[in-house]
């Protein structure tokens, strides 16, 4: 039986448009910078499987957003790196991998509220 690997689509972007110097900020052309995260998707079926392939995705979406020389910290690397793996996720449209991404990325704030529209 053939197993076929499958490359992410769910290579992983990021777009770097400002970096800080000092007090002030310079903005600069921006950057695309990418990672190829590959997985058999019949391995991420699983709990376990999913989790790995999600933690991969995490890893590899701060790798990109990742600036040389610069700490791991501030707004524009967040940013980037949530974006990065919201769209890895989508890319590689695995139910339990994308379960796993809304578990951890719940907005405290809206928990509980449904929303009903009327007819």
């Amino acid at each position: 039986m053939k197993t076929r690997q499958y490359r992410s689509g769910a290579m992983l972007l990021a777009g770097v448009a400002m970096l800080a110097t000092g007090a002030a900020a310079l903005a600069v052309e921006p950057v695309t910078l990418s990672e190829t995260v590959s997985y058999r998707p019949s391995q991420a079926e699983s709990g376990a499987g999913a989790q790995k392939l999600y933690d991969r995705l995490q890893h590899a979406a701060a790798r990109v957003c990742r600036l040389p020389g610069r700490a791991i910290e501030g707004q524009a690397y967040r940013s980037c790196a949530d974006k990065a793996l919201a769209t890895a996720v989508k890319d590689v449209n695995i139910d339990a991998v994308a379960a796993i991404y809304l578990e951890k990325n719940k907005v405290a704030d809206h928990e509980g509220i449904v929303t009903i529209a009327k007819r």
